[in-house]
C-alpha cells in the first residue's frame, strides 16, 4: 500500500509527536559518514560502529579520499565489525 502524500505527512508528523527527542545512535557529522556508518550498521550493532568509525573517518574524511583507499587500507580500520567482507 502506497500512502499519499498528505497521508505520508501525516504519518510523519504522527511519529514525530510520539519521539519528539529521538536522537539517531549512530555518530557522524556529514552525509557521507552518515552513509557509511548506516552501511557499517547493518553487520553490526551501533555502538560498534561508533567504536571503528572515528578512525575509519580520519583516515578517509572524503568519498574522494576513501574510494583511492585500498581495501586492506579500509579492513584496518571495520576487521573488528565482524562481517565487514560483506
Amino acid at each position: 500500500m502506497v500512502l499519499s502524500k498528505k497521508r505520508a505527512r501525516k504519518v510523519l508528523e504522527e511519529i514525530i509527536a510520539l519521539f519528539p527527542d529521538a536522537k539517531p545512535s549512530l555518530d557522524f557529522t556529514n552525509h557521507f559518514e552518515l552513509l557509511v556508518a548506516v552501511m557499517l550498521s547493518a553487520q553490526t550493532t551501533d555502538v560498534a560502529v561508533n567504536k571503528a568509525t572515528p578512525g575509519l573517518f580520519a583516515a578517509f574524511p572524503t568519498p574522494q579520499a576513501m574510494s583511492v583507499a585500498t581495501e586492506s587500507e579500509i579492513a584496518s580500520h571495520i576487521s573488528r565489525l565482524g562481517l565487514y567482507r560483506n
